[in-house]
């Protein structure tokens, strides 16, 4: 009886670890689903804006708006079909931001064009915050844990480093406090290695990738050394 007693106790062991991870498990991939979902909203709402714009061009009689309209169009489509709520895999999580990385770029050209700017290269999204679209600049960088890098920075965020100000990095709340993305660990991977799949190929970011669990490879991860846009102190920021 004892005996069995035993067995039992070791089998209901072995069942709550096993729940425990399947739990820590939906957790490293929902944070990042919630964050995919808010940057699908935005990126939904920029394109309404757009539209809009391109709406009074057409009222004022101006060509560009009819040349413009498929393009925008397609963007919504392809939006429309990114249904990151219903996403149930890491990969799911990581193939939305992929696509949305590349549709910011897409929509960064368009806007250029509507502005009669140059059309602007193909660079990796800010690295503070990649819906503030495909980044101008490259900046070096500390992180709090005196990492050195140079990463990818739209202008705005440029300039705030270069006088002396922090990045509107993008946060995320974890046990009851927001901190910035590359902060939070590896419950953001799936969402940041899709945003940032292109510029992780580069070697500049290897050190720094290498550095965060939030950006490390998952199969080859390396130990730790309701989202917001909001000025951020967590590291020293050099222009």
């Amino acid at each position: 009886m004892a005996a069995l007693v035993a067995v039992l106790a070791v089998y209901r062991r072995h069942e709550t670890q096993v729940l425990r991870q399947s739990e820590d498990s939906v957790d490293h991939w929902a944070i990042s689903r919630s964050l995919a979902e808010a940057d699908l909203a935005l990126f939904r709402a920029d394109l309404a804006a757009q539209s809009h714009q391109l709406r009074e061009l057409a009222d004022l009689g101006d060509p560009l708006s009819e040349e413009l309209q498929p393009e925008l169009e397609a963007l919504a489509e392809g939006a429309a079909t990114l249904p990151v709520e219903a996403a149930d895999t890491p990969e799911q999580v990581r193939q939305t931001t992929l696509h949305l990385a590349r549709a910011r770029q897409a929509l960064a050209e368009l806007v250029a064009r509507l502005s009669d700017d140059p059309r602007p290269a193909s660079k990796p999204p800010c690295f503070f915050n990649p819906n503030h679209g495909p980044s101008a600049t490259v900046v070096a960088w500390t992180t709090a844990d005196a990492i050195a890098a140079r990463v990818p920075s739209c202008a705005a965020d440029a300039e705030r480093l270069r006088s002396g100000a922090n990045p509107y990095s993008r946060t995320v709340s974890l046990q009851g406090r927001r901190v910035a993305w590359w902060e939070a660990g590896e419950v953001v991977r799936p969402w940041a290695r899709g945003w940032y799949e292109g510029w992780l190929n580069t070697s500049a970011s290897r050190r720094l990738a290498g550095s965060l669990p939030s950006l490390a490879d998952e199969a080859h991860p390396t130990p730790q050394d309701a989202p917001e846009d909001r000025p951020r102190r967590s590291g020293r920021h050099t222009g």
